[in-house]
């Protein structure tokens, strides 16, 4: 019953989903983090600027920021140049951010700029094919220690607690900092990767989707077999990979 309860929200994604045209993927780009590429923001604002036209759906799929909180007149000074490059592109577009394990918080002041935000993901519907979008935090049997930490950090009274007893300087730094220990991304397959394929491949069998596409470990892969795909979008942080969904199928780039 608890693995049924954590996964119903694919269920009503299913049922919500989303006709689009096409969608990018672009996830894990840690704005803030003392790691990566410097340039990573602007890089990304550069190739938001020149999508297709057929993209109608701009998916970012968590950790975009290496922290974010919200206070009720406060939020990081993270990604400004970001935010207005999506806030006009909002206006045509949809925008979709979805929650990762860094960026955990983010809410009602990006819901303002007009983006859509997400706890888990969405399903978009390309050309009669079926494309579930998350961060992909806890989505591998063994990321149990993920799963903990989503909820502990996700609860209410941890919200509340941080919101109220954490002067927003000390809170803000004490993230960044932590963030510090944070793996260093490598190309190549990770350690439990082939989780996230098998359990992907599951959720395509259960949900009658044809693809899953997600972050999160920082390591790009596409796998197609029988008409179903499973890509791993890797990172913009210092790879600069991006998924274009098309009529198509699925297009894994790693961009100079």
């Amino acid at each position: 019953m608890g693995e049924l309860r954590r996964l119903d929200w694919i269920r009503e994604a299913v049922e919500r989903r989303v006709p689009s045209t096409g969608a990018l993927f672009v996830s894990d780009v840690h704005i803030g983090a003392a790691w990566g590429d410097p340039e990573r923001e602007a890089t990304l604002c550069d190739m938001l600027a020149n999508l297709p036209g057929s993209i109608q759906d701009i998916v970012l799929g968590g950790d975009v920021f290496e922290f974010w909180y919200e206070w009720r007149h406060v939020e990081p000074r993270l990604g400004r140049r970001l935010l207005v490059v999506l806030e006009v592109l909002a206006h045509s577009r949809r925008v979709w951010m979805i929650r990762g394990n860094h960026d955990f918080a983010i809410g009602e002041n990006l819901t303002a700029r007009g983006f859509k935000v997400l706890e888990d993901g969405l399903c978009l519907e390309i050309s009669g094919k079926r494309w579930l979008c998350l961060h992909g935090d806890g989505m591998a049997p063994s990321d149990w220690p993920d799963r903990l930490v989503r909820r502990v950090l996700r609860h209410p009274v941890s919200q509340w607690m941080y919101r109220h007893l954490l002067h927003p300087d000390w809170a803000v730094g004490i993230a960044l900092r932590t963030g510090k220990t944070s793996r260093a991304a490598n190309p190549g397959p990770a350690p439990n990767i082939s989780q996230y394929l098998k359990e992907s491949v599951r959720w395509m069998q259960a949900y009658g989707l044809d693809g899953v596409v997600h972050g999160h470990t920082h390591r790009p892969l596409l796998w197609q077999a029988e008409g179903r795909s499973y890509v791993n979008n890797g990172d913009w942080c210092q790879m600069k990979s991006r998924v274009l969904i098309g009529p198509l199928g699925p297009e894994l780039e790693i961009l100079p």
